[in-house]
């Protein structure tokens, strides 16, 4: 993460939970998420990001799974 969402030592926070640790970084709209809110926020609109995009990646799997029996 950059130093803007990460200064120093500290351990980024949810934007949604700051007292939860955050695993995930939206590149789009530069904010830290724990696994709980781990999703795309636009998913139908462009992202430069996207093709990185662990976020989507994690979407895409979820989908998957769901279909499977």
């Amino acid at each position: 993460m950059d130093e803007i969402n990460n200064p120093g030592d500290e351990k980024a926070r949810c934007k949604n939970h700051p007292e939860r640790e955050s695993i995930y970084f939206c590149s789009k709209y530069k904010y830290p998420l724990c696994e709980e809110c781990a999703r795309c926020p636009d998913p139908e609109l462009y992202c430069k990001f996207r093709s990185s995009c662990i976020i989507h990646f994690l979407e895409k799997e979820r989908r998957a799974g769901n279909g499977r029996k």
